[in-house]
């Protein structure tokens, strides 16, 4: 006679079917905390891609505008009634708006 071994369906004593159960909340809560942690790191990729992405899209821009937004120093500079913001490095004209009162009390005790 040969021995043999098939998998069969068997009934499993109370003891058996209370053993599983607490594996089966073992492999639960493991399974639980690897898709939070799944869910932790797509959202840290996420946002590392997106900045990726922005940095990439400002970049572009400036290579292909030759043009960056930068600091430059600008001075306010009284002109007739008016006060004008000119950059430092350039004297262009950025901004003109008419002197506040105490700006012009200040021109008169000037003089």
């Amino acid at each position: 006679m040969k021995t043999v071994y098939r998998i069969l369906p068997v009934r499993l004593t109370k003891s058996d079917v209370d053993s599983r159960a607490r594996k089966l909340a073992q492999v639960h809560g493991e399974y639980t905390r690897t898709e939070d942690q799944k869910k932790d790191a797509m959202k840290e990729f996420s946002d590392t891609l997106k900045s990726l992405r922005d940095e990439s899209d400002t970049l572009s821009r400036v290579v292909n505008s030759g043009i960056e937004d930068q600091a430059v120093e600008c001075l306010w500079e009284p002109e007739g009634t008016a006060m004008v913001l000119r950059r430092s490095d350039t004297g262009e004209e950025i901004e003109r708006r008419a002197q506040t009162a105490d700006e012009r009390q200040g021109d008169l005790e000037l003089n």
